[in-house]
């Protein structure tokens, strides 16, 4: 199947514009599985929005098949925070887990840790001069620590405990999983220039 790209590729805001307004939004109200999957099903866990907080989870991850998680496993994509999530996640039971990087991880975004950017002191610039940095509310934290988050190198090699998708899929069970970090730009949230989606044979997860 060939998918064609895009002619707002280039403008992800402008792009997402477009797309939502054909979006949905269907809201499920069902309880947690207490019996193994049939064999003949695929059960899919799906998280996200942890933040570095998975030491505090007050619940048990439901048992499944399949872990997905959707994005924003840390602050802001530090190494000790990767390094710990990649633990965590390796203490699951799930056969395939698979994670994809949301806004909050400048680490893994070339707009923040691309080898050609200019630095001075340490600290990313824009050709304006000014900190890229700058665009970036804080959430609490420093300037200097994201600084030294971004300063990162292969920052994703450090997740060995499950399959990372950038702008790829993997497939499971027959089942196809494409996982993007694309975020549309949002004035009081972290915002790289992508657009976070996961879509399962045509159906997205947002």
């Amino acid at each position: 199947m060939k998918i064609a790209i895009h002619p707002l590729t280039a403008d992800p805001t402008a792009a997402w514009r477009e797309l939502s307004q054909h979006q949905k939004v269907v809201k499920i109200n069902t309880k947690l599985p207490t019996t193994e999957a049939p064999s003949d099903k695929l059960r899919v866990v799906c998280m996200s929005d942890t933040h570095s907080l998975t030491p505090f989870i007050k619940f048990d991850v439901p048992a499944g098949d399949v872990f997905i998680h959707a994005g924003d496993f840390t602050k802001c994509g530090s190494l000790q925070e990767v390094i710990e999530f990649n633990n965590w996640i390796g203490n699951l039971p799930h056969k395939h887990k698979i994670v994809i990087a949301g806004n909050h991880e400048l680490s893994f975004d070339p707009t923040f840790t691309h080898p050609f950017s200019v630095h001075t002191s340490g600290d990313h610039q824009k050709h304006t001069g000014t900190s890229i940095l700058d665009d970036i509310p804080t959430l609490g934290m420093s300037k200097d620590t994201l600084a030294e988050a971004i300063k990162t190198t292969n920052i994703k090699d450090y997740l060995t405990n499950c399959i990372y998708l950038e702008d790829s899929e993997i497939m499971v069970n027959g089942i196809k999983i494409y996982g993007t970090p694309w975020s549309r730009r949002l004035m009081l949230y972290w915002c790289t220039s992508r657009m976070c989606r996961i879509t399962v044979d045509g159906a997205e997860s947002r």
